[in-house]
């Protein structure tokens, strides 16, 4: 995403409306803001950010929410218009932030951009903190959280929101948030203040791993370590050989799988977690071919995957026009597939294209790449494992964390001038 050389300064209301609209996604004020007030936020966003954005930006928008339009197109032939607003509602909910942060950027607004982007973090970091206070409690509330049936049925779910406890959606964004710390932890000393950006770094990572453990999401555990491996990267890295060494660790881990069970046993017996634990030791079953126990959800898991692949196999041009469920339910990407068939399939190809020549390419060659590039990754890899799409924060946060530190740098070598 590139910057011109003009200032334009959004207008202090919309930074605030902004701002609000961030605030509505603490899980304890969420369910309390009135839906009315929400609206009319999204609708005056909305309009103000689209008569700021030029045709590159549409067309931009179009080719990163496309899989979003198709749903809305096709819910307007075989469904109510109840589902269609709802469609269209989460399509702008979506697009609010991504469009943001193109104005901010094109306009090199650098005040707005601090204090939208500091306000988005602080909203996390706060959660996290109620999340770890509220599991002291309620062990386990992150997972509930993100069981379909506990949120409909179970009381507790109401007294969870209350404590201000994340679930499924926190803990994959803390996951794509570590390799920015990670280059924040790396490149401090190209900013000013090194020495207080490094200490936080380092107590960002540790705290994020720390909330993850304690979250009890083994996909996003897993996903946080692969996170971690960015530390290894320098300036002079080639991504085709960081990315030949990952997948040079997955060979390694399929070879040796029986090595690798025997170490999640042994692991999940000293885990201090009992989810966790459960997991990895149902895991470490699964790898060696035995069954695993009544309380994993791993063969669920497995089964929602093949039940999406199977649908896929079954009908090329896609489910979407049969009343019954298309996927699986446990992976955006494979239950987009299965439902649109080939051309579902072209599209996400054409998101995943657009995100990377739009929002990863332009900063090839330099030292946040090879961090970019691991985000990228790992947005893939839960587009696939989960039924959420984080296009808001590939496209939102990591062109206003650019573009913000860059501001920094900036200012630090003008001062040593």
């Amino acid at each position: 995403m590139i910057t011109k050389n003009v200032s334009r300064k959004i207008p202090f209301y919309i930074t605030g409306l902004m701002l609000v609209f961030i605030f509505h996604d603490f899980p304890r004020y969420g369910v309390m803001f009135p839906s009315s007030i929400y609206a009319i936020i999204i609708i005056a966003l909305t309009v103000f950010l689209f008569r700021n954005t030029i045709s590159n930006d549409n067309k931009l928008l179009l080719s990163l929410f496309l899989v979003y339009v198709l749903d809305i197109i096709t819910d307007f032939f075989i469904n109510s218009s109840y589902v269609i607003l709802q469609d269209v509602s989460v399509l702008l909910q979506e697009m609010i932030p991504v469009i943001m942060a193109m104005v901010l950027v094109r306009n090199g607004d650098a005040r707005s951009a601090k204090i939208i982007l500091g306000f988005y973090f602080m909203r996390i970091l706060i959660t996290m903190v109620t999340t770890i206070i509220g599991l002291q409690t309620f062990p386990g509330a992150s997972r509930d959280l993100g069981n379909g049936d506990f949120v409909a049925e179970n009381p507790l779910y109401s007294v969870y929101l209350s404590l201000n406890i994340g679930g499924f959606d926190l803990v994959y964004t803390i996951v794509l948030f570590i390799p920015i710390f990670c280059y924040l932890y790396k490149y401090s000393s190209s900013y000013k203040h090194s020495l207080i950006l490094i200490i936080i770094a380092v107590f960002l990572i540790a705290f994020s791993m720390y909330c993850i453990l304690q979250m009890e999401y083994t996909t996003a555990l897993f996903l946080s370590f692969l996170a971690l491996t960015s530390l290894f990267t320098s300036k002079k890295t080639k991504m085709s050989k960081y990315l030949s060494f990952l997948f040079l660790i997955g060979i390694i881990l399929y070879v040796s799988k029986d090595s690798l069970a025997r170490v999640l046993e042994y692991t999940s017996e000293v885990v201090d977690s009992g989810a966790i634990s459960v997991r990895l030791s149902d895991l470490s079953r699964s790898i060696t071919g035995q069954t695993t126990s009544d309380l994993s959800d791993l063969d669920a898991r497995q089964d929602a995957y093949f039940t999406s692949i199977n649908a896929i196999e079954s009908n090329i041009f896609g489910t979407w026009t049969l009343s019954s469920k298309a996927g699986g339910g446990h992976s955006f990407i494979l239950d987009y597939i299965a439902k649109y068939g080939f051309v579902g399939m072209c599209l996400i190809a054409y998101m995943l294209r657009t995100v990377y020549k739009s929002l990863l390419k332009p900063y090839m060659g330099k030292p946040i790449y090879p961090f970019l590039v691991l985000d990228y990754l790992l947005f893939i890899a839960t587009a696939i494992l989960n039924p959420h799409l984080y296009m808001s924060f590939v496209a939102f946060v990591i062109p206003l964390f650019y573009f913000v530190f860059e501001q920094y740098e900036k200012t630090k070598n003008e001062s040593s001038v």
